[in-house]
């Protein structure tokens, strides 16, 4: 069978995606990619692969374009559309509202689609394979969420080509490797923990590939596309430390290129700080969210101290490692005086380089259900869509609040102040005034940014950066799901 993936940028490069080409290939079937904004004719090129069967990725923020796509294919071939990702995930009724989808897959992908493709081969019924749903004459059929790859070693190497066929992805020195799937923890502004409740069967939820599997991977790119940094997009890398310092011994010997990755700081000690370090680790990004503890604590449920934070952040400068934080602005219920605690806590650690986003009311979400109950948010599920298009547009504060315009102005000189922390007072006089437009002049210091602190060079940076355009328009965001 021959399966056609359409997706929106290469900034959306999805490693869940090559995963699932990587095992449906290892079956004997063909996939390819067409990514749109890539493609000058982008249904020629679909009808020179003539595929059985499309696959959309879908994440929460770009659903409104996979319909779009959705309904090109279909006035175009007569073939199914399956749509995977977060939104079909946590919107299934999806497939019931919109004529144009065939199939949605609510989860991983692995297994249900390769069944699917067996059964299509066979013309065999496909109305009751777990995962997904199925609309045949305006019939849904429904199924449990039930498989689950549990060993991540039966899964062959990822299809990394499926991406590498335009060049300037491929050329791009620094990659993106994922070690696992799943979290094992549960706050509250996170999708992860509802994605762990639909499982029927939640034994091992969170996993490791082997420390060998992930070094055969690495070394597979390593000898045959340029590479002179990597970065886990894991949510957490390091929530088994035995698996880390077994990992750090054998990357040291074997491999030895910068690397970065994603850490729950709480799960970080001196032992693994020094053992990272030893194997050529360049830095560490953990979890601030907000320098609020009443926020952090009591409506994100992140269970950390700022001194733990504060802890944590000395050891990683202890082994000079880059600092870089996860943060958010905006939050419900959240005071100026407050926001500005959160610049104070990383100037206090001395943060390297920060993300920065403006907080988004994940539906579902016990963050959701908070500000729903504490009305900083209304009328949700209508609102939704409106809420996803002012957030890719141009951040803005969604929760409600009487300092909107001023959270609006934070968000753009909120990085002047981390680099030149004497201007902090300046900064609170600058929020105050109308919406500062000229700041958004910011994306080019991200740039310059993430070139720094993954040691991109100049050329195939910029080259990357003029294919994927603005870097916040980000939407996949979930290693686990394509």
């Amino acid at each position: 069978m021959k399966i056609l993936f359409i997706q929106d940028s290469a900034l959306n490069e999805s490693l869940a995606l090559t995963e699932l080409s990587g095992f449906l290939k290892s079956l004997g079937h063909d996939c390819a990619l067409l990514l749109e904004r890539e493609e000058k004719d982008l249904w020629g090129e679909a009808e020179k692969f003539s595929p059985d069967i499309f696959l959309i990725p879908c994440s929460l923020f770009a659903h409104k374009w996979a319909i779009s796509i959705a309904k090109m294919i279909k006035s175009r071939f007569d073939k199914p559309v399956i749509l995977s990702g977060t939104h079909p995930t946590f919107f299934p009724d999806i497939l019931e509202k919109e004529e144009c989808i065939d199939i949605i897959c609510i989860g991983e992908t692995e297994l249900p689609v390769s069944e699917l493709l067996s059964r299509m081969e066979i013309s065999s019924d496909i109305t009751t394979i777990k995962n997904l749903w199925v609309k045949i004459k305006g019939r849904v059929y429904k199924n449990e969420v039930e498989s689950l790859v549990r060993d991540l070693g039966d899964l062959p190497l990822p299809d990394r080509e499926l991406y590498y066929r335009y060049r300037f992805i491929r050329d791009l020195p620094m990659k993106r490797f994922s070690s696992g799937r799943g979290c094992c923890h549960s706050c509250a502004y996170c999708l992860e923990p509802l994605l762990r409740e639909k499982y029927k069967y939640k034994v091992n939820y969170a996993r490791k590939k082997s420390v060998d599997r992930v070094i055969e991977e690495i070394l597979w790119i390593k000898d045959k596309f340029p590479l002179r940094s990597l970065h886990f997009s894991d949510d957490i890398f390091t929530f088994d430390k035995k698996w880390v310092i077994e990992f750090a011994d054998k990357y040291r010997r074997q491999i030895g290129l910068p690397f970065t990755f994603n850490a729950d700081a709480d799960e970080l000690d001196e032992e693994i700080i020094s053992a990272v370090k030893g194997a050529n680790c360049s830095g560490i990004a953990i979890g601030i969210e907000t320098g609020s503890e009443r926020i952090r604590n009591f409506i994100m449920d992140k269970g950390i101290s700022n001194r733990d934070l504060i802890r944590i952040a000395g050891l990683i400068k202890k082994y000079k490692l880059k600092l870089i934080t996860f943060n958010m602005l905006a939050l419900p219920g959240e005071s100026i005086e407050e926001a500005f605690e959160t610049l104070r806590l990383n100037n206090k650690i001395k943060t390297d380089f920060i993300r920065l986003t403006i907080a988004f009311p994940m539906p579902m979400t016990r963050f959701t259900l908070y500000a729903l109950k504490k009305g900083f948010i209304v009328n949700l599920d209508k609102n939704i869509d409106i809420y996803l298009q002012k957030f890719l547009k141009d951040p803005y504060p969604l929760f409600r609040s009487e300092f909107m315009d001023q959270f609006r102005n934070f968000y753009y000189l909120f990085r002047i102040g981390i680099k030149f922390p004497f201007m902090v007072p300046l900064i609170r006089l600058l929020i105050k005034a109308p919406p500062l437009a000229i700041f958004k002049v910011f994306n080019l210091v991200i740039a310059y940014d993430e070139k720094r602190i993954f040691k991109i060079g100049w050329l195939p940076g910029l080259r990357y950066f003029c294919h994927v355009g603005n870097p916040m328009k980000r939407t996949t965001t979930y290693p686990t799901l394509t």
